[in-house]
């Protein structure tokens, strides 16, 4: 993206903001399915995926063909995930069911950042899920409930660990109108891990006033 903008008498202000970027995701998803006596279920589900991702972006700002600001990052990673996760499930008259799960994320990265500088992190990233869950329903309304507890772990080479603790709520109604027509209420509380590289330390320049850092290694957030 290249901007040209007149500041008056003359002057001149260019600013150019280009980004290319590369990837490659292979994936690979395993799925059994086990049923068993007096309605019961098992379910696992394990997912392996590597990710290559290569990005190169130059920004630069000028006045009168002077060059103020001059950015060109370049940064190469490579992440590798797995993801499994275990289900039992014991179903009762009316459509009722009782459920329970174990689900684990880990993530593995190694990211070089070129600016200048030469910048190179390992970082380790898990997420475990245990959860439970009743499915019933009272005449017309039907309704899940559920509970779950969230395990965040994150650790970079070279800085100090983090892990954290989060209680997972879950209630969903779901109420039948006539003439095939429905109200669904939901409410939870889940959680949104940010990605390996928004949790790297590395200082990345935006532009001439901006950088990006990971708040979990800043001073504001170590006090």
């Amino acid at each position: 993206r290249d901007t040209d903008r007149s500041r008056g008498l003359g002057d001149v202000y260019k600013r150019q903001d280009r980004t290319k970027e590369s990837w490659s995701r292979p994936s690979l998803d395993l799925y059994y399915q086990q049923g068993l006596k007096n309605k019961q279920l098992l379910v696992f589900n394990v997912v392996g995926t590597y990710n290559r991702e290569k990005s190169r972006r130059l920004y630069q700002e000028s006045l009168q063909d002077e060059l103020l600001t001059d950015i060109n990052n370049n940064v190469l990673g490579d992440k590798y995930s797995l993801i499994g996760e275990a289900v039992y499930e014991k179903q009762f008259s009316k459509g009722n069911s009782l459920s329970f799960g174990l689900r684990h994320t880990q993530s593995f990265a190694n990211n070089e950042y070129r600016n200048g500088h030469y910048y190179e992190t390992d970082m380790n990233q898990g997420d475990t899920y245990v959860y439970g869950e009743y499915r019933g329903k009272v005449k017309k309304l039907d309704y899940r409930l559920g509970v779950g507890v969230t395990r965040s772990y994150y650790k970079q080479s070279g800085d100090d660990s983090y892990e954290n603790y989060s209680f997972n709520p879950r209630l969903v109604l779901h109420y039948t109108l006539p003439g095939n027509s429905f109200v669904r209420w939901k409410s939870d509380i889940s959680n949104a891990s940010p990605s390996l590289g928004d949790l790297s330390a590395v200082e990345q320049i935006v532009d001439s006033l901006q950088i990006s850092r990971c708040l979990l290694y800043t001073s504001d957030a170590a006090d």
